[in-house]
């Protein structure tokens, strides 16, 4: 069978479960691609893709199948039935399959990874025991790009080449376009040359923009280059910050962990009480929630937890939770070559030192 493997997982189970993955899907089963919870299974996979499916229903443990990439076993609990289907397909459409009573053993055979995942699950009656891995996918180590030699010709090449930190030879081409009426080429050169201090030169250059915004196509980027200009003239103000409310988020929070939004899901629920933190403006809960190695959390939540450091008096620690996360700053706009927010913004602002501003400079981003 073919099933969406929405959030990266597909589950296993008596069609009338009522074990819970939300607490099974620890750091290590996620590493793993299993998780169990008594009646149900959930078995992860390589993307959020539909996959190809095959189920045997054996009497005994089978011999591994060749050509594996990834192996695993759980137990499960059946009673007449067990149910495959991706973890938000709908439970009575699912593909159905006869067994006895009793304990069973799972085996989830993985092939064909980096291309079409395919998954071969094998049932047959075995006494309970813990999950395991039996053979773990090692992913290919990519070969990284080399970049292009010599100075970028075009504002798509001088972009590239600013992103991966080489802005001189990106600039120069960069100012180039602008003197030759490339408004969204002067945005690009005006982020640059307010990092390098140059705010004279990058003046033209953000009010090009202003007087073309439809070079480019998000409006933030205009948004920046008012933001730039107003740090220039000193008429930058801090707003006056909401008052927190702690009641409202600590309600948010336990609805958003107790209901079924996210059960099976603990990254995405992470990511969901860290969200409304910041919401809510609870900085201590901002700080507890940053979770360094978490991958969905990316330079603007380091954002967040930097204006919370600040806030706190901890400047130093600040900057290194914004350090960790400058590779992964993403533009929004083919524009866009720095986090700009570093020098618009009225606490983050205060971390900038000409030092610091070349760090960001020569980082390569967006990666």
């Amino acid at each position: 069978m073919k099933l969406f493997a929405d959030h990266h997982q597909i589950h296993v189970q008596a069609p009338d479960a009522q074990g819970d993955l939300a607490d099974a899907w620890t750091a290590k089963a996620s590493s793993d691609r299993i998780a169990a919870a008594g009646d149900i299974v959930g078995i992860g996979t390589q993307n959020a893709d539909d996959v190809t499916v095959t189920v045997h229903v054996l009497k005994e443990e089978p011999p591994l199948a060749d050509g594996a990439d990834h192996v695993t076993e759980a137990s499960i609990r059946l009673e007449r039935e067990v149910a495959v289907l991706g973890c938000t397909d709908y439970l009575p459409d699912a593909k159905r399959f006869r067994v006895s009573p009793g304990s069973w053993r799972l085996r989830a055979t993985h092939s064909g990874i980096a291309k079409r995942e395919k998954i071969r699950i094998e049932l047959w009656p075995a006494k309970k025991k813990k999950p395991r891995v039996l053979l773990r996918y090692v992913a290919p180590k990519e070969k990284p790009k080399a970049p292009p030699k010599g100075k970028p010709r075009t504002r798509k090449a001088a972009v590239e080449a600013a992103l991966r930190g080489d802005v001189d030879a990106a600039l120069e081409t960069l100012l180039a376009q602008h003197a030759a009426g490339d408004a969204a080429a002067s945005a690009s050169a005006a982020e640059i040359l307010a990092f390098q201090g140059r705010w004279a030169e990058m003046v033209p250059c953000a009010k090009a923009l202003l007087n073309n915004p439809g070079a480019v196509y998000a409006g933030n980027v205009s948004d920046d280059m008012k933001a730039l200009l107003r740090v220039k003239s000193k008429r930058r103000a801090t707003p006056p910050r909401p008052k927190p409310e702690r009641r409202r988020y600590d309600e948010a929070v336990a609805e958003a962990s107790t209901g079924k939004r996210f059960k099976g899901k603990p990254k995405e629920l992470a990511v969901h009480c860290f969200s409304l933190a910041v919401v809510f403006e609870i900085d201590d809960e901002i700080i507890a929630r940053w979770d360094p190695k978490h991958p969905y959390l990316h330079f603007d939540a380091a954002a967040d937890v930097a204006r919370a450091l600040i806030r706190k008096r901890q400047p130093e620690r600040a900057w290194q939770v914004l350090e960790s996360r400058l590779s992964r700053w993403y533009p929004v706009d083919a524009a866009q070559v720095l986090p700009v927010v570093l020098l618009t913004d009225p606490l983050l602002s205060r971390l900038m030192t000409p030092e610091r501003a070349q760090l960001v400079l020569r980082t390569p981003r967006a990666e």
